[in-house]
């Protein structure tokens, strides 16, 4: 299985990336360069794992809605970079950087992501 690795800040760069080399990939990342991991891009289900120098987030395209991983219920926004942009993003849905590590490891079980993390409608 692979998963699309994305570099957007000098250029956008796409190479895809075996599961089993992911996590070296993951840490070498630089939130510099804008990074995103997609699994299963353009399916049914996606997804999408962002990664910052000291913080991550995860979106999931399930049943034609995206869902965005949350960890509290802070509704305060952080200014964080998203495919090369800088965006606003509400604060409880910015995740510690080794867990967009941890919810990547356990594609294509999406079954068990819906289960045990909690997740809110975009």
């Amino acid at each position: 299985m692979q998963i699309k690795f994305e570099t957007w800040v000098p250029t956008h760069e796409t190479r895809m990336v075996d599961l089993a080399d992911v996590p070296l990939v993951y840490r070498e990342a630089k939130e510099s360069a804008s990074p995103t991991f997609t699994w299963n891009d353009l399916g049914d289900e996606v997804l999408i794992v962002t990664v910052g120098d000291d913080y991550s987030t995860v979106s999931l395209m399930r049943e034609d809605t995206f869902y965005n991983l949350a960890v509290s219920d802070s509704d305060d926004m952080r200014e964080i970079q998203v495919s090369g942009d800088t965006t606003m993003w509400p604060e409880g849905q910015i995740l510690p950087r080794e867990m967009g590590l941890e919810v990547l490891s356990r594609v294509p079980d999406v079954e068990s992501l819906v289960r045990d993390y909690r997740w809110e409608e975009q």
